[in-house]
């Protein structure tokens, strides 16, 4: 699999001429609108219910250590089954999930602890269908439209970032957080109406399939880390997923906490955010060469532990919107490098496999960080533990200067 040479419009004319692309895209999109909707909804539930910082990395914990566990088995099964097949399913599940947190909510029976009882079992559904989903997106396109399309999904994800929360704020002040839950059970709709009119040939699948699944999935990391340029991308990936990214699960309390905004504080740094890596994703639209992205990613990196870092230490809310943005900006650029490097790299064998250890770290990093900031945050602030990740984080990027000769060069050959 190879990137091309720079993007021109003409490759985003020629990746929206993909019927099933587009059919998968809008569905997403608007699913993704619900996500957002929702979680946000779940924050400021959380904050609501409790004022702890603790509490929001208990409820960030839940809905992201379960790809730890789960993961690793939803990559064998992409790798095994049909990715389309199983993003119906795990999505027929999960609109089935927000009507239970609807009805638990417009009932009076949703108190903290059912909370984190739901929230795990929706990461639980997540952590199945993310390598799914991974393995779906290349199988739509043309490969040499791959990086485009990564970037093209990081668009529509965070512009659903940033729309999310405003939808979440209208809603929830009109109809209250059980209202964010109906609007995402509903947004499922047509994400399943989406994936059940792809046209997708069928997978070919080898005799590694009647292999038990632990040896599948320790093949799987054996893979990334033998390989001298997937191995470290996803390290420095996994710093930066566990340092600095918890910084959005921790934004209800520096809205209400830290900067005493309120509900209102929540939608501005949520929405700023959102545009930040919206912002990020259209960088990266027209980098197509490999060198490119990698140079993309490791900047990332440094930008997203000073901009976190002067975050944590803003003494203005106005200065911390500012901030958000630039570190959404960087977060989203490292993410889409990530992927995209990843994702090109990887042998279609073991596809599933790696990016199910990708979603792994997309996901799970940020909740145990979200745990310990948290945590700490109810006895120090929020400040000085989000601060510190920062500065180990930028440590490690200075740390990474010397590797990056050798990353480049095993990325490269793929390209030629």
């Amino acid at each position: 699999m190879s990137l091309q040479s720079p993007a021109r419009p003409a490759s985003l004319r020629a990746l929206l001429r993909q019927r099933n692309y587009c059919l998968f895209l809008t569905g997403d999109f608007v699913s993704l609108l619900g996500n957002w909707t929702q979680r946000i909804a779940i924050g400021w539930l959380t904050w609501q219910l409790t004022e702890s910082t603790t509490w929001l990395g208990i409820i960030a914990f839940a809905d992201l250590f379960p790809s730890l566990v789960l993961s690793p088995f939803g990559g064998v099964i992409a790798d095994r089954g049909e990715p389309r097949r199983i993003c119906f399913n795990t999505q027929s599940v999960a609109m089935l999930h927000a009507i239970t947190l609807f009805v638990c909510s417009a009932t009076g029976l949703l108190n903290i602890w059912l909370l984190v009882v739901l929230v795990a079992l929706r990461g639980s559904i997540a952590a199945m269908n993310q390598p799914a989903r991974f393995a779906l997106v290349p199988s739509l396109i043309p490969r040499d439209l791959l990086s485009i399309a990564m970037a093209t999904n990081a668009v529509c994800f965070n512009l659903a970032r940033f729309v999310g929360p405003a939808i979440a704020g209208l809603v929830i002040v009109r109809f209250g957080v059980s209202g964010a839950f109906a609007v995402n059970a509903i947004s499922y709709v047509a994400l399943l109406i989406a994936l059940g009119m792809l046209d997708v040939a069928p997978v070919k699948r080898e005799a590694r399939a009647k292999q038990s699944m632990g040896i599948q999935i320790l093949a799987g990391y054996q893979y990334v880390s033998r390989h001298a340029g997937v191995g470290p991308v996803l390290l420095l990936f996994a710093i930066g997923s566990l340092l600095v990214r918890p910084l959005t699960e921790m934004l209800p309390g520096f809205a209400d906490g830290v900067f005493k905004q309120g509900a209102a504080g929540l939608a501005w740094l949520t929405s700023a955010m959102g545009i930040g890596a919206t912002l990020g994703g259209v960088l990266m639209v027209r980098r197509n060469r490999i060198d490119q992205v990698l140079q993309a990613t490791n900047i990332s990196l440094a930008v997203m532990a000073v901009a976190v870092l002067l975050f944590a230490v803003a003494p203005s809310f106005w200065l911390a919107i500012a901030l958000t943005v630039t570190a959404g900006c960087a977060i989203s650029v490292n993410g889409i490098g990530t992927q995209t490097l990843t994702q090109s790299a990887v042998d279609d064998a073991m596809r599933g496999r790696v990016m199910s250890l990708y979603g792994m770290l997309f996901r799970a990093g940020p909740a145990v960080g979200a745990v310990v900031i948290g945590v700490i945050g109810d006895h120090i602030g929020l400040a000085w533990p989000t601060a510190a990740g920062a500065v180990i984080c930028g440590g490690v990027w200075i740390w990474s200067i010397r590797k990056r000769a050798a990353i480049k060069a095993a990325l490269m050959p793929r390209q030629e």
